[in-house]
């Protein structure tokens, strides 16, 4: 029971990230006006239904590493690694597509026209996040399978602490520069994503004690398609 409490505390603390990163949002937005804050609103329900069935998928590659990392095959952490990388990839990328192409759907829900001019841009802004994510999930994945738990954890609150301090200057401006509005809060949550993806990156092209799961670059149509098959359910539920 100790040992399991020591690896699901901090995976625990970091899923409180993602929270977090909305609340500051939030209370970053609010300044903005009821328009900003039901923009914000209408985005974030779209886009908790992609991190869900995104995630769900990816949740198989965070078991795969984990089986082969349990059983001592270097080369098969190797191969769900960067299998679950390039899905993950392609998961962003389709997301993104999907998100843009839903705009549209909104004018047909009766959103109202003034709304959809403000919300447009965050829309677009906010898409791209998912991409990052992903990505940024699978290695998250690689870290709490490996026994780096409180990693993971450190990269996640990592783009909370970058997020505030970026979307706040970008929302509201700073030094005489009066900012963007409503989409800096969209440009801060990419650039905060995107630099917690860095820094697990980084994190894992320097650990020696990585250096057996980086010799094997194997990618395998195979893995890819059982992996999708084994996720979607899981996506799917919930």
């Amino acid at each position: 029971v100790p040992k399991v409490l020591s690896l699901a505390l901090p995976v625990i603390i970091g899923l409180t990230a993602s929270a977090l990163v909305g609340v500051a949002d939030t209370i970053m937005i609010a300044p903005l006006g009821t328009e900003a804050m039901a923009a914000a609103s209408l985005t974030t329900s779209f886009m908790i239904i992609l991190y869900t069935v995104t995630y769900g998928i990816v949740s198989i590659v965070h078991i795969r590493i984990a089986q082969a990392e349990g059983a001592g095959d270097p080369a098969g952490v190797s191969n769900a690694l960067y299998t679950g990388v390039i899905l993950a990839g392609v998961l962003g990328f389709v997301s993104v597509a999907l998100m843009i192409a839903a705009f549209p759907a909104l004018r047909v829900l009766g959103v109202d026209e003034d709304l959809l001019s403000v919300l447009w841009p965050y829309w677009i802004a906010k898409s791209f996040v998912v991409a990052p994510f992903v990505v940024l999930s699978v290695y998250r994945g690689l870290f709490n399978a490996t026994n780096r738990p409180w990693v993971s954890t450190t990269v996640a609150f990592a783009a909370v602490a970058i997020n505030i301090p970026v979307s706040l200057a970008l929302i509201h401006g700073c030094l005489g520069w009066p900012g963007i509005g409503l989409v800096g809060a969209g440009g801060g949550s990419f650039v905060a994503q995107a630099s917690a993806l860095g820094l697990a990156y980084a994190y894992f092209r320097m650990q020696g004690s990585l250096t057996k799961n980086r010799r094997h670059r194997a990618f395998k149509l195979r893995t890819m398609t059982s992996t999708l098959r084994d996720g979607l359910p899981v996506a799917i539920s919930n």
